[in-house]
């Protein structure tokens, strides 16, 4: 039984938050209300009093250093003895687990660890604050007296990397600091740099239009080689934003998807399928939806009048906009976003009717409090959980929302169970557990099958309200914890569940070595999506995973063999530019403003020059050879290029010069008797004797075999000022918490929102 080492009243000690220490595993930092906050070096086991008094907003362990730690709270009136109480967010220091802190500095707006590699000094800290801040501090909007700064001495001096810069994102390939443009009208640009050190070189983002305004932004995920980022181009209280996807150097960014549902708070419908790569799930507003939304703004109509009318349903202009959520999803990285595919079948056995145009599957997501989130883990490869409808939108209707179930990354789908449920995933993907969330309940469901059975397991006699079920932050045990609320003696407590589901299976699945063998657990997996050549992200991978109906249970130690080769490249494999997009589901990109793509070389033109084709290829994709969208390389007006059956011909011109000069020299010589025309030696001398430097910016500045043939064509100087006629482009997570644990350096910072 855990001990607490303080005289503290225990009515008080009400846990909000719990904050890991990266260092150290064992120690957990809890942030709870009234001021009381407690610390844990075992696990648990002991706990003692962190700052007693004294409420923590914030806290972060370092990363390297097992006894560091930073902390903000707000100031205290009692604080102040002889002068005016003045409110501001101070950042503490402590450098023994919360023994004793150390002030840092004041008027902070955010703050972080900077040591995110081995490069950067373990001391420094980044941090957003008003360094002439005066009088009671104020957080809300962006605000140009705010900038961003670093420390290696824990401010006893500071350096000011970006001016009016006010919230920041920090994971170990990148930073991002959103600056301020204009605080009247609360624009702002967003600024990358790397994150690895010790040095910092800020670019502004390059954006496909500037048209529109930025308010805010939130990073939804920076996990493969480029980010996916929201932006907010609507103002305060908007509930959507558009997708950018960047290159690899999350510098310039293309538009992948429009009216993405987000919240005020920066919260987005955005997931990636853990464990594999190239697909995400979002939530977007229908786009006729907005359409008639802006008409009435602009054309100043009440915001309450029915509009028209699209696939049977009506719409009102603002608060109705919740009615018409959509899901989509992505199998090559954000570049074709397609509608999931309801199943045939509900968990009744019953027919699915879905015939009419714009039917598919939708699920819920962070936005909606209400409903559990689509979900997927790393470990248990494939599987993708959710609750929604199948029908022209999302609902929130209860009657109407069941459990959905994936288990090749969304490509298909399965109705599980009828009704809401809260779930979680154990085993490898080998067990699932699932309670309604709804509803109070005393039973929870799990299945062995991946959801094609299910068992029933009363866990209490007293009816609860459940919600959420834990598990361990890998996935692979079978302990799970469940937690919610019920009433007892006309009063509200909290309950906690432990179940333990190693003891409920027969056997160990056996056969890993020898996967779609008849006496084998296992089977072969490619997952594809909607690719024929089963590749995604420009490779094949074929993964070992469990049968279906195998109920056995793959243990901890279970490591799935994977086979990886490379593919040939697709139309999947290639994303559109910046100023491109697709339309959505699929076709080829074109300019977003409807011109032509511009061959006109630029001012200043050295050799050659590029020319993008409206595509670049998916940052971390692999593909080889096959349908190629490389930009064009031209070359610079006056410049010929040289194809490889003009070499020939240049090697005999070159021959035929020079035996006209031999001869014209021997004739020279014959003829003079003793007399030499040193003109004619000299220039045979120099063909000879030219520097090698200088015979190889020569080559190049006719032609390169490789660039020849990298190149997937070749255009005149008369054919570049010619737009050519496109061709028709081939048709081809971890669960949203609802408790607050937290990693200190992950989700959050994530959001640039100005009113946090």
């Amino acid at each position: 039984m855990a001990t607490v080492k303080s005289s503290t009243d225990p009515r008080r000690a009400k846990i909000n938050k719990v904050v890991r220490n990266q260092a150290d595993k064992k120690v957990l930092g809890l942030l709870g209300a009234e001021g009381v906050n407690f610390i844990t070096e075992d696990c648990g086991d002991n706990f003692r009093v962190l700052s007693q008094g004294r409420v923590i907003n914030e806290l972060q362990f370092h990363p390297r250093v097992r006894g560091w730690a930073l902390a903000t709270s707000w100031s205290r009136c009692e604080d102040y003895v002889e002068t005016p109480c003045v409110l501001t967010k101070e950042l503490y220091v402590t450098k023994d687990l919360g023994y004793r802190w150390e002030l840092v500095t004041d008027y902070i707006v955010q703050f972080a660890w900077a040591a995110v590699s081995e490069n950067v000094p373990k001391e420094r800290i980044f941090l957003t604050h008003e360094p002439k801040g005066k009088g009671n501090q104020q957080i809300a909007g962006w605000s140009e007296a705010v900038h961003f700064s670093m420390s290696d001495d824990f401010f006893k001096t500071s350096k000011i990397l970006v001016p009016r810069g006010n919230k920041f994102l920090l994971n170990p390939t990148y930073i991002f600091v959103a600056q301020v443009v204009d605080q009247s009208t609360q624009d702002v640009n967003l600024i990358v740099a790397s994150s690895t050190g010790p040095e910092y070189e800020f670019d502004t983002t390059e954006l496909p239009s500037k048209i529109y305004r930025e308010h805010s932004y939130t990073i939804l995920d920076a996990s493969e080689s480029s980010v996916f980022l929201n932006i907010n181009h609507q103002g305060a209280n908007s509930k959507f934003g558009n997708v950018y996807i960047s290159d690899a150097e999350g510098v310039r960014y293309s538009l992948s998807l429009r009216f993405q549902v987000r919240n005020s708070d920066g919260q987005c419908d955005f997931e990636r399928v853990q464990g594999l790569e190239g697909i995400y799930l979002a939530n977007v507003y229908d786009e006729q939806a907005i359409k008639n939304l802006k008409y009435k703004l602009q054309a100043g109509m009440d915001a309450a009048e029915t509009g028209p009318k699209r696939g049977g349903a009506s719409f009102s202009a603002f608060d109705n906009l919740e009615a018409f959520k959509r899901t989509l999803i992505t199998f090559d990285k954000g570049g074709i976003w397609k509608p999931l595919t309801p199943p045939e079948k509900d968990s009744t056995g019953r027919r699915t009717i879905c015939d009419s145009e714009g039917c598919s599957l939708h699920l819920h997501s962070l936005t909606s409090k209400q409903f559990g989130p689509f979900y997927s883990t790393e470990n248990s490869l494939g599987i993708v959980m959710g609750t929604g409808n199948v029908g022209q939108f999302l609902t929130s209707k209860i009657d109407q929302v069941n459990t959905y179930l994936s288990r090749d990354g969304g490509y298909s789908w399965f109705e599980v169970r009828k009704g809401s449920h809260i779930y979680e995933i154990g085993d490898h993907g080998g067990l699932i557990v699932m309670a309604p969330d709804q509803e109070a309940t005393n039973s929870l469901l799990y299945s062995w099958n991946e959801g094609l059975t299910w068992d029933q397991f009363n866990f209490t006699n007293d009816t609860i309200e459940v919600t959420n079920i834990m598990i361990e932050p890998s996935n692979v045990g079978q302990k799970f914890v469940l937690y919610g609320e019920t009433t007892l003696n006309k009063k509200r407590k909290g309950v906690v569940v432990a179940l333990d589901f190693s003891t409920l299976h027969q056997r160990t699945c056996k056969g890993a070595n020898s996967p779609d063998a008849s006496d084998s657990d296992y089977e072969k997996w490619n997952p594809y999506g909607e690719s024929l050549s089963k590749c995604l992200m420009g490779r094949q991978i074929t993964y070992i995973r469990r049968k279906r109906e195998a109920e056995c249970f793959n243990g901890i130690e279970f490591d799935r063999p994977e086979h990886v080769k490379n593919c040939e490249c697709t139309e999947a494999d290639w994303e559109c530019d910046a100023d491109f997009e697709r339309p959505e589901g699929g076709g080829p990109c074109a300019r977003i403003d409807g011109t032509d793509i511009d061959y006109k070389p630029p001012l200043k033109c050295d050799g050659y020059y590029y020319v993008s084709q409206g595509y670049r290829k998916v940052a971390g994709d692999t593909c080889q050879g096959g349908v190629d969208h490389s930009p064009l390389k031209l070359p610079c007006p006056g410049i010929t290029v040289l194809n490889k059956s003009s070499y020939g011909v240049i090697i005999v011109l070159i021959l035929i010069i020079v035996l006209l000069v031999l001869i014209k020299t021997n004739s020279t010589i014959l003829g003079s008797g003793n007399k030499q025309d040193n003109r004619g030696y000299i220039k045979y001398g120099m063909v000879d004797k030219m520097p090698a430097g200088e015979m190889e910016n020569f080559g190049k500045l006719v032609f390169e075999d490789e660039d020849l043939e990298d190149q997937p064509a070749q255009v005149t100087e008369d054919q570049a000022l010619k737009p050519k006629k496109k061709k028709e482009a081939e048709a081809p997570a971890k669960k949203a918490p609802r408790h607050e644990v937290e990693d200190a350096d992950e989700d959050e910072i994530r959001d640039f929102n100005p009113r946090d």
